[in-house]
């Protein structure tokens, strides 16, 4: 992983698609290592990871972190949208 600094903070939805982005939607990093990459610290990028794995958008395995459905929802797709799943709130 390169270290390169974001001109400014990703928000969530581009922290998703840039995990989306990795090769087979995985990457091995800590938490620090990743906010980083996204211009966020320790803890924040701890909580957006334990946000995102309880709401079911991610995976993560010792210090894999794999996206498991879709940032973009589809017409068809019953997932909630990564703003709902984010908030708590679900239609």
């Amino acid at each position: 992983m390169t270290d390169i600094v974001p001109i400014r903070p990703f928000d969530d939805a581009e922290a998703l698609a840039w995990l989306r982005s990795q090769p087979d939607g995985r990457v091995t990093a800590s938490a620090a290592e990743l906010g980083r990459q996204w211009g966020w610290n320790r803890m924040r990028t701890g909580r957006r990871l334990k946000g995102w794995e309880e709401a079911g958008l991610i995976r993560r395995n010792a210090e894999a972190v794999i996206v498991t459905t879709s940032v973009t929802p589809t017409v068809t797709d019953v997932t909630p949208t990564v703003t709902e799943a984010l908030s708590g709130v679900h239609p």
